[in-house]
């Protein structure tokens, strides 16, 4: 299986780990949260004020200091302001999800 941790340090970035059965990857999202894959599709900003991942298919752990949880709906996110606890989760309005998508497709 696929095997690899990335870190985002500024900026967007989208992993969708396909068909690879079982993949070992992590993600680190700024310097608050980290994600655990789990077959997955997802979307992750580091900005200066926040640090955020965004659910787009499958499933994913998520962690920022003690807080742990797993987001499992589509749009849910996990959101950590700089400096502060994290929010609780909650579904990201579908008009900024769409917008988030399109930024991060890939383009040839």
């Amino acid at each position: 299986g696929l095997t690899g941790i990335f870190n985002v340090l500024k900026g967007i970035f989208r992993f969708t780990s396909g068909k690879v059965r079982k993949p070992e990857v992590e993600i680190q999202v700024g310097n608050t949260i980290s994600v655990g894959i789990r077959g997955t599709d997802v979307f992750t900003s580091a900005k200066a004020d926040k640090d955020i991942v965004c659910l787009i298919e499958g499933k994913v752990n998520v962690q920022a200091g003690d807080v742990a949880t797993m987001l499992t709906q589509p749009r849910e996110g996990f959101v950590v302001p700089k400096g502060k606890p994290p929010l609780p989760v909650r579904l990201i309005p579908e008009e900024k999800f769409q917008q988030w998508l399109i930024n991060s497709e890939i383009r040839n």
